[in-house]
């Protein structure tokens, strides 16, 4: 057996636990960073998701509508909105699972249209889906923050609700193909 000096040894070299560490830490903030930019980024997709979503249960609702000889209504609120059957002459929540009460993902909201503060208090809706087919006159939008596309939401019966796209810092609104 032959014994080799430690001078002439090669030191044999791996990775320590505190260099594991430390790039997993890096890792870390790095890809932190990348989720709260995409975040902030996609504003305007979940905002268009929302208005597309919002606007094809609207057409189902005025379809159920017509079917079923009854009105059915829309009600809105913020963050939120609801579809709203007419019995008699009150307004009852609708029992399809479609059309469920719906609260919008955090950072999206509806803004204006014609829902007064006093119809979002009671169960009455600002928007109607008659029994003959026809639909109220209505316009919502759906944004998400300043900086983002807002969309617009509104009637143009017989033909399915129209969905419009604002850019930001522009004033003209372009027809949204879903």
């Amino acid at each position: 057996m032959t014994v080799v000096p430690s001078s002439t040894r090669i030191a044999a070299r791996g990775v320590s636990l505190i260099e594991i560490l430390v790039v997993l830490v890096i890792l870390g903030v790095v890809s932190s960073i990348l989720v709260l930019s995409v975040r902030a980024a996609d504003g305007s997709a979940r905002a268009r998701q929302e208005a597309i979503r919002l606007a094809s249960r609207l057409d189902y609702a005025c379809e159920r509508a017509e079917l079923s000889g009854r009105t059915i209504g829309l009600t809105v609120q913020a963050e939120s909105y609801r579809f709203l059957r007419a019995e008699g002459e009150q307004w009852q929540l609708e029992s399809d699972a479609s059309l469920k009460a719906f609260k919008l993902p955090s950072g999206v909201r509806l803004e204006g249209g014609d829902v007064s503060a006093a119809e979002r208090q009671k169960l009455t809706p600002g928007i109607l889906c008659f029994a003959t087919g026809e639909v109220s006159p209505f316009q919502l939008h759906v944004v998400a923050g300043p900086t983002d596309e807002r969309f617009r939401l509104r009637d143009q019966w017989p033909k399915p609700t129209l969905i419009e796209r604002q850019l930001p810092e522009q004033n003209t609104w372009q027809a949204l193909e879903r």
